[in-house]
């Protein structure tokens, strides 16, 4: 079976987007532990969904646990 070169290069796209996303996501992972402890107590709550996002989404479950903890 021949893959026809569009449908290669849409495949490779979705890869790179795939990947950047992850890249993403473990970049705020890692700035969340640093950032949430000088967020005022009342507008911690405004971080949830990132903190959500970085939990549900980050490959390494060490760091999804030490989310959790967070």
């Amino acid at each position: 079976m021949k893959i026809s070169p569009l449908f290669s290069s849409e495949r490779n796209d979705e890869q790179s987007r795939w990947l950047n996303g992850l890249g993403t996501v473990q970049i705020l992972a890692d700035a969340l532990p640093k950032i949430v402890p000088y967020v005022l107590i009342n507008h911690r709550e405004e971080l949830l969904p990132l903190i959500m996002c970085a939990i549900e989404r980050h490959p390494d479950s060490s760091t999804r646990d030490s989310l959790t903890h967070t």
